[in-house]
């Protein structure tokens, strides 16, 4: 082999393995130092003229394994949120109800028609009732009455209705009217010269046989005298001392003429005996 060949030989094998190396190295360095790599160091010839070989660099690219989860081992899983919130419960609980009494209304002849009358009061009851109730996280969502017992049972109200037609009303009767009475000749309708009044003495005669049995003198100490039966007061009052001290001390004449001045102020009213008028 000529010089020249031997050396162009050497010089492929050199390029050759300064390629290989490049390559080798492209995983961790950049293009910069992929192109210092491809640079050839300046190398002297020996004495016969043979470039030496390079020396093989002695970095070595290691690749890092990217990890991957093992198929066999799996990740923990979160719980679900509405796993781990929703409880749903449920319990019985028992309340005590109050139940209303009820009012009845029952007819009857022995009232009259539209009337009424409560023949008994009402009084309420109480029941226990069972409900069953369901809960969410705690809050009641839903309920459901799974039992009632009575324990009081509610008393009705009644209430009587009357039904009985009420009897015909008879027609008032007319009275007749009172005829005025018609004085005598010795009893003047009005003032006479001796000073009487002697109005409506056949009544005050009437009034008299009631209230003592027509005995104009009488004093029978029960603080009441004459025939009218005045007392003091009322004598005095309506001038009776014009008269004398006291009734039964006056005369028939004296006691009427006092008796229509009561009247013409009260009416009948002081006496008890005015329905004999």
């Amino acid at each position: 082999m000529s010089p020249s060949t031997k050396k162009s030989t050497v010089r492929t094998a050199a390029v050759a393995l300064l390629s290989v190396t490049a390559l080798a190295g492209c995983g961790s360095q950049g293009p910069g130092d992929a192109q210092a790599n491809l640079q050839l160091p300046k190398q002297s010839k020996d004495d016969s003229g043979i470039l030496p070989e390079p020396a093989k660099s002695s970095t070595s690219t290691t690749a890092t394994p990217t990890a991957t989860p093992s198929s066999s081992t799996k990740a923990p899983q979160r719980a679900s949120r509405h796993q781990a919130s929703d409880s749903i419960t449920t319990r019985e609980v028992k309340q005590t109800r109050v139940v209303h009494y009820d009012t009845r209304r029952v007819e009857t002849n022995d009232l009259a028609k539209g009337s009424t009358k409560v023949s008994r009061g009402g009084e309420n009851g109480t029941q226990v009732v069972t409900i069953r109730q369901t809960l969410v996280r705690g809050d009641v969502v839903r309920t459901k009455v799974v039992d009632t017992t009575t324990t009081d049972k509610a008393t009705d109200r009644i209430v009587l209705v009357g039904t009985k037609e009420a009897a015909p009303q008879p027609a008032p009767r007319r009275s007749a009217p009172t005829p005025t009475p018609t004085p005598t000749p010795d009893e003047p309708s009005g003032d006479s010269s001796s000073g009487l009044d002697m109005r409506r003495a056949s009544m005050w005669d009437r009034i008299a046989e009631c209230e003592s049995g027509g005995n104009w003198s009488i004093n029978s100490g029960n603080g009441y005298y004459g025939g009218l039966q005045f007392d003091l007061q009322t004598w005095r009052g309506a001038g009776g001392g014009d008269f004398a001290s006291r009734p039964d001390l006056a005369s028939r004449g004296e006691q009427i003429t006092v008796a229509n001045r009561v009247y013409d102020e009260r009416g009948l009213q002081p006496w008890g005996c005015r329905d004999a008028a």
